[in-house]
């Protein structure tokens, strides 16, 4: 029977379970690199105390599994605790960390990479070789990944799409641009087919400039191939906010270049349903990497099935 660690419960049996050194190093470098964000893991983000995220609660998972916290230390916060539970950590495996600076890539890469100095003494029930890499998603038709389709940093798409100035607008996710930003590139398209999916929506939407074309010809695509019965919800595109769970990342549906649809059905870090399941977008995927835009459940480790956004502004030319 092959594992799946997807919750936090099978992640901290399996690592309770653990009894070999290189089995627990190969479970939380797993965990790691599927469940921390990508901005977490390429240093573009960190975490910082009393903060509440879902890489938080990865790394009280982690810090549990391993019995550096408790059960009831996963509050999903980075509390004082969760810092004494990583600093232990930490020195446990002959690396200093400062409890008074934000967890960055350099804890990240200790996880992901595990030097370990000191072995690890455990009990396990499960084979590390049957750990779920890319083989559950092939069981569920996962869709190509696209080879030329990069991550944009946030510096790339300040220049490609505009520079936005803002300021954070209360307690949440939501900005405020306070330069010309939104004037001087966002445009309101008409997508027709919006009016056609299983709950229609205004076909007026707003974008940034340079992916208009695509948005308007992807969506023309997936109606020309029988596509739009697939799509249950269409749930926003721009939209000035933060990425979930950071005050510091902007999110590409602030720059007007990201959208997002059946979101009840592929929730942030779940395995998007497979074909033929309600829901499921992964028939959309292809199309969609032709016209330049990245599909979430293509990230490695923080998956996002409902979110498609676009990489590369230049792709409809050589399109249309």
């Amino acid at each position: 029977m092959q594992i799946q660690l997807e919750t936090p419960k099978q992640i901290i049996e399996a690592l309770r379970n653990s009894k070999k050194s290189e089995d627990t190093k190969s479970i939380v470098q797993y965990v790691s690199k599927e469940y921390f964000s990508d901005e977490l893991l390429s240093g573009s983000l960190s975490m910082n105390l009393n903060e509440e995220s879902q890489d938080v609660k990865t790394l009280q998972t982690i810090l549990v599994g391993l019995s550096f916290l408790k059960n009831n230390d996963m509050t999903g916060k980075l509390d004082q605790v969760t810092m004494n539970g990583l600093k232990s950590f930490a020195q446990t495996f002959g690396v200093s960390v400062d409890v008074n600076q934000p967890v960055g890539k350099s804890i990240i890469d200790l996880f992901t990479t595990y030097k370990i100095q000191t072995d690890v003494s455990k009990t396990i029930k499960y084979n590390p070789s049957n750990l779920p890499k890319e083989a559950y998603e092939d069981k569920y038709n996962w869709p190509p990944k696209p080879d030329q389709l990069t991550y944009l940093s946030q510096s790339e798409a300040q220049k490609i799409y505009g520079p936005i100035e803002y300021k954070p607008k209360g307690s949440g996710d939501s900005i405020i641009i306070t330069n010309n930003f939104e004037r001087d590139n966002i445009i309101t398209i008409t997508i027709p087919q919006l009016a056609k999916i299983q709950h229609p929506r205004s076909t007026q939407q707003r974008c940034h400039k340079l992916a208009a074309r695509q948005i308007i010809g992807l969506w023309q695509e997936w109606e020309n191939l029988g596509l739009l019965s697939r799509i249950i919800t269409f749930n926003g595109l721009y939209n000035p906010r933060f990425i979930r769970g950071s005050k510091t990342t902007l999110s590409n549906h602030a720059f007007g270049v990201a959208f997002d649809i059946n979101t009840k059905y592929n929730g942030l870090y779940q395995t998007p349903p497979a074909v033929g399941e309600k829901g499921s977008l992964r028939e959309l995927v292809p199309s969609a990497l032709k016209w330049g835009f990245f599909w979430g459940g293509h990230y490695k480790n923080r998956k996002d099935g409902m979110h498609f956004e676009l990489k590369n502004p230049q792709a409809a030319q050589y399109i249309v």
